[in-house]
């Protein structure tokens, strides 16, 4: 008897003391009043044609490059996933945006490392702790870098984290099991995943920087859903739920007419972007708007390229775009 409340005693403590781990499912890991999330296969990134063109091509990854040399090694290199997401329908609320990161992070060396980097421009950060677990936060602010387990990171303002930690611990409600989890999983695997659902709040954000034709299109607007392919080229899913029939029909005839606008230009036709523009497939099913498209590690190359002849020219990007699409014809 002594030996079997021993044992008892023993199990209870561990189930209780035990370290967090994070779940496998992404948005399990999400507390349920999550409104948006975007789910990211850190390597697949890495190795896809955009991040080299434009981050390691660009020089724009040398931050991480100074870190590098720093700390000794990749602090990035043992990420698997990042899930960022929104709790709450606050539009562009910041201090409601947390993050959760997943693979095997050396966390003292990273800690440390960071830690001096840090310095270096005059901050410094702190040991603490947040519901048990270890964790770092800058001498100013709620922000918090929490570690979970053996291979989770959770980061954001102290309130964020704290729900999410007792999401992942406790098993509370998660938005794997609600509304954003079922759109999510309709365009899950993938490298890049994102979810949302669009509360009225943002609606009305919205209509301050779009034309009222969008704008009534936008009032129908539920849910969006969107799963892309970017390590070898880039191919999507997007998935747009509207709220009736009707208005997933409006909403495919105008991507279908703003795509057939941009063709009939006088000059995309000679551009790589006429061939990518007729990859795009749009149609309407219920009340779901479904656009997609695959475009091959070449073809996105041709875009890039053609992207960066645009951003030289005077005037920048939209001089040039108005100039593309506005050309008369000969």
């Amino acid at each position: 008897m002594l030996l079997l409340l021993l044992a008892g005693a023993a199990a209870g403590a561990y189930f209780v003391l035990r370290p967090p781990e994070l779940k496998p499912a992404p948005l399990a890991n999400v507390p349920a009043n999550a409104s948006a999330v975007l789910h990211v296969d850190v390597p697949a990134l890495r190795d896809g044609t955009i991040w080299r063109r434009l981050v390691v091509g660009r020089g724009a990854d040398a931050g991480l490059r100074r870190l590098e040399d720093r700390c000794g090694f990749d602090p990035v290199g043992d990420l698997e996933t990042v899930t960022v997401f929104v709790s709450g329908d606050e539009p562009f609320a910041l201090d409601h945006v947390a993050a959760v990161i997943a693979g095997p992070v050396q966390h003292e060396k990273l800690g440390e490392c960071l830690g001096d980097a840090a310095e270096q421009t005059g901050a410094r950060l702190r040991r603490t702790d947040v519901e048990g677990l270890p964790a770092v936060a800058g001498e100013r602010g709620d922000s918090r870098a929490v570690f979970v387990g053996r291979r989770g990171i959770v980061f954001g303002p102290e309130p964020t984290v704290v729900q999410t930690i007792h999401t992942i611990r406790d098993g509370e409600a998660s938005a794997d099991a609600g509304a954003l989890g079922l759109i999510f999983r309709d365009v899950a695997g993938r490298d890049v995943t994102f979810a949302a659902r669009v509360p009225p709040q943002w609606r009305e954000q919205a209509a301050r920087y779009v034309d009222s034709r969008a704008m009534e299109t936008l009032a129908k607007l539920d849910t969006i859903a969107i799963g892309a392919r970017v390590r070898r080229g880039l191919s999507a899913s997007i998935r747009l739920v509207m709220q009736d029939n009707e208005s997933a029909a409006a909403l495919a005839a105008r991507v279908t007419e703003l795509v057939q606008g941009v063709l009939d230009a006088p000059l995309v036709g000679f551009t790589p972007l006429a061939g990518a523009l007729r990859q795009v497939s749009v149609t309407a099913e219920g009340t779901t708007v479904l656009v997609a498209f695959d475009w091959s590690e070449e073809r996105v190359s041709r875009l890039l390229d053609l992207a960066g002849e645009i951003e030289d020219r005077p005037g920048g990007i939209s001089a040039a775009l108005q100039e593309l699409l506005a050309a008369p014809q000969e």
